[in-house]
């Protein structure tokens, strides 16, 4: 094989894996503030999203223990801080499916359904709490390059 030959191969290969990185491979890891919980977000090409527990690194759609939702105009709420005995509570804006999902995660249809759990209201002057009792965050997930965290 000519010389040229190969470097426009391994060029081609490199530009393919670099695409294959940043379009359909590159994941986002959500932690709490102490870096004991958190879950993987995936978003896929072809407005998919799955939700994982911890870190998730394989190049492989899971089998098992994920979330799948769209990516398209959804976000995410996290109450991390929960007050008993799951690991933290999410909120999904838009439809999802659960697929056999470990013990310690509650997942809420509506994000004022799982704050009323807290007694808590959107309209209300309610920040502090939200930032400083329960770690409540929130993730915009409906970015080009990555997702938005809202601190509270």
């Amino acid at each position: 094989m000519k010389k040229s030959t190969r470097i426009i191969l391994i060029s081609f290969l490199c530009l393919c894996v670099i695409l294959y990185y940043f379009l359909d491979y590159k994941r986002h890891f959500i932690f709490d503030s102490d870096g004991n919980k958190g879950f993987t977000v995936w978003p896929r090409v072809g407005n998919t999203c799955y939700i994982i527990p911890g870190k998730y690194y394989s190049p492989f759609v899971p089998k098992t223990n994920f979330i799948r939702t769209r990516t398209h105009t959804n976000y995410i709420g996290v109450v991390w801080d929960t007050g008993d005995a799951t690991n933290y509570k999410l909120s999904i804006y838009n439809e999802y499916e659960i697929n056999s999902l470990q013990n310690g995660i509650v997942i809420y249809d509506k994000n004022e359904l799982m704050l009323s759990d807290y007694h808590i209201s959107l309209n209300s002057d309610s920040s502090n709490y939200l930032k400083h009792a329960i770690s409540y965050e929130y993730l915009d997930l409906n970015r080009i390059w990555g997702i938005k965290r809202f601190k509270w």
